[in-house]
């Protein structure tokens, strides 16, 4: 029994001690600010700010008014001059987020990927996914409101 009691932490410090455990916060944060680097150079951040505002050009054409090119442009200008710096921001402070979810293994692949030439690429793509998903996704939010808004106000009436 005693035996038992002591190998447990014996077990556990050689555990910890091995390569797959030494990685540090420090090295991770640093892997993830590379990370970071390597995404500011490269996402288009204009287009990731385009996508908050075209979903209102394409309800208001799906209710029979279309914007027009000048209402297209304000909106762009509007959304821009609001979110750039401000995205900017949240995207330059992600590292420690990052150094706290992932691990050294994942920082290292994921860094090597957006290194190559192909990550880069997908990178630069994002913007272009999230566009045309968001319109689906705030249809399917929208469609599932009224089944899910008498739950939440139970919900939060219980409290």
């Amino acid at each position: 029994m005693r035996l038992s009691f002591f190998a447990a932490p014996a077990a556990l410090a050689v555990l910890l001690s091995t390569s797959a455990f030494a990685e540090t916060y420090e090295d991770r944060l640093a892997l993830a600010q590379e990370i970071t680097d390597i995404s500011m150079e490269v996402i288009d951040l204009d287009a990731m700010i385009d996508t908050m505002w075209q979903p209102i050009a394409t309800e208001s054409a799906a209710r029979g008014k279309p914007l027009s090119a000048d209402q297209q442009a304000e909106l762009e200008q509007l959304y821009r001059d609001t979110f750039r710096v401000p995205m900017r921001e949240i995207m330059a402070s992600q590292s420690p987020v990052m150094a706290d979810l992932m691990t050294e293994a994942e920082l290292i692949a994921l860094r090597d990927f957006y290194s190559t030439p192909e990550g880069r690429s997908v990178m630069g793509k994002l913007p272009k996914v999230m566009e045309q998903q968001q319109p689906q996704i705030i249809a399917f939010v929208q469609q599932n409101m009224p089944k899910v808004m008498p739950k939440v106000m139970e919900i939060l009436g219980a409290q």
